[in-house]
């Protein structure tokens, strides 16, 4: 059935992007969201067949050629573009060395291909889009992630420690202390984490957050310590058999305390100087962690100012049922409702549902995340915070979250805010057409330059 509907949805929505365009697509049909969705094996090798003879065109055609296959009514800017960045690329770089198809898959109904390049001195990536007949309309060239990471180097005048976090207890982490060479009293910073197992660089497909964070605070005379997250790091230590372990003291909070005492402790830091940036579930929880560390302020990047619980429902709705049939859909909104009614009675539910999966979580860990109003700990707070977000992050959406902030957080003077124009949740700015979907990580984007500046002085206006 799955496949039915999907050959049919190509097909009608496909009609729609020849008349309308092909970024009227990838703007704007869409089920539910802009939908990544698998292809059958069939549709695979076709997909495949379509790529391999759009490079025939890259590799022994002319931009007319390409410009001939296009579909009736479609314009050829969307190829023109990438066919001069490809020319760009060849007259830069020389003899094309191998050719990789990395993926295909369904975007938003039409067929889309993610390939790489590989030329003697860098991998470009292209993004490219079919129609329902393996017509190429659509064309993107990037550098790889591949060679971002090869051409990475520290910058000049910092240095990078390996830190031990948690020493003496059964979950050991290292971290790494970037401050600027010969420092002394340095005001400071611990990064924690968002949602997930995240290493210390907080990777998302080609990005890496924390990195970026690191190195460019650390120039402004900023140390700052970020670790491998315990999920990360022991992928076992997460069992149903023993509850401790489904909590957000577990998998956040007791390794943040542990790093910020491993961090007031290094010989370069003023240990009463030192803040904590918490990054979605991380900011969420800041108070908390705060309770422990008592850090001299903290920011929030990109977290909810309700509940985890209805900021997760609502994305589950908006974007998590891509790819499933309306018929079907009618019969997941209702659980997803009876689940979020659940985790709002949670402290009546019984030991023995513990375990239980609720919103993709267990259930005991609604049990303990549920235990405290995060947002109002922000509220009440009495030290420097600031709460930043991008008003293009489709997981953390700033038209209800950061709006909520603004209302919580309405004059108060220890509290900084600001939205940034044009930045998802990662707080850089994507590229390309996967705007609403993950795949934006795929490019190789970095943080921002004016929130890394931002973030800098507001935690050196605190020191003064």
């Amino acid at each position: 059935m799955m496949k039915k509907y999907l050959q049919r949805g190509l097909v009608l929505v496909m009609v729609l992007c020849l008349v309308l365009g092909m970024s009227g697509c990838t703007e704007k049909y869409h089920n539910g969201s802009k939908a990544v969705i698998g292809m059958d094996d069939e549709t695979t090798s076709k997909m495949q067949s379509a790529v391999n003879t759009a490079n025939k065109l890259l590799k022994t055609g002319t931009l007319d050629d390409v410009i001939k296959q296009l579909p009736e009514g479609v314009e050829p800017q969307d190829v023109t573009n990438g066919w001069n960045q490809w020319e760009e690329i060849r007259a830069q770089y020389g003899e094309l060395k191998n050719t990789e198809i990395l993926e295909v898959f369904y975007y938003c109904y039409a067929g889309a291909a993610i390939v790489n390049y590989e030329f003697e001195d860098v991998t470009m990536t292209a993004e490219m889009f079919f129609t329902s007949n393996y017509q190429l309309v659509y064309l993107d060239f990037y550098k790889s992630a591949i060679s971002d990471e090869a051409e990475y180097a520290l910058p000049q005048g910092l240095v990078e420690e390996t830190m031990v976090i948690g020493e003496g207890t059964d979950f050991v982490l290292e971290g790494t202390l970037t401050y600027p060479e010969g420092g002394e009293n340095l005001p400071a910073v611990v990064l924690v984490h968002g949602i997930g197992s995240n290493d210390r660089d907080q990777t998302a497909l080609a990005t890496k957050m924390f990195r970026d964070l690191a190195n460019g605070l650390a120039q402004q005379g900023i140390a700052v310590l970020r670790y491998d997250k315990r999920g990360y790091s022991y992928p076992e230590s997460y069992t149903i058999t023993d509850l401790d372990t489904l909590t957000i003291d577990f998998q956040t909070i007791e390794d943040a305390v542990l790093a910020t005492e491993v961090l007031r402790s290094a010989s370069c830091v003023d240990p009463e100087q030192v803040y904590m940036i918490g990054h979605d579930l991380g900011g969420y929880v800041a108070p908390r962690i705060d309770l422990a560390a008592d850090f001299a302020g903290y920011a929030i990047i990109a977290a909810p100012s309700r509940t985890w619980a209805e900021s997760a429902y609502d994305q589950t709705l908006r974007y998590g049922l891509d790819g499933i049939e309306e018929e079907n859909i009618q019969y997941i909104e209702p659980m997803l409702k009876a689940e979020m009614e659940t985790i709002q009675k949670i402290d009546e539910l019984k030991e023995k549902d513990y375990t239980s999966v609720v919103l993709n979580q267990y259930a005991y860990f609604w049990v303990d995340l549920m235990q405290y109003d995060y947002t109002q700990m922000v509220a009440d707070a009495n030290k420097p915070v600031m709460v930043i977000q991008g008003d293009a992050d489709y997981q953390t959406q700033a038209e209800v979250e950061y709006a909520g902030w603004e209302t919580l957080l309405a004059g108060k003077s220890n509290v900084a805010l600001k939205l940034y124009e044009g930045l998802n949740h990662m707080m850089m700015e994507p590229e390309g057409p996967f705007v609403n979907v993950s795949k934006q990580y795929m490019r190789p984007l970095h943080v921002a330059e004016e929130v890394i500046t931002d973030l800098g002085q507001w935690i050196l206006t605190q020191v003064g």
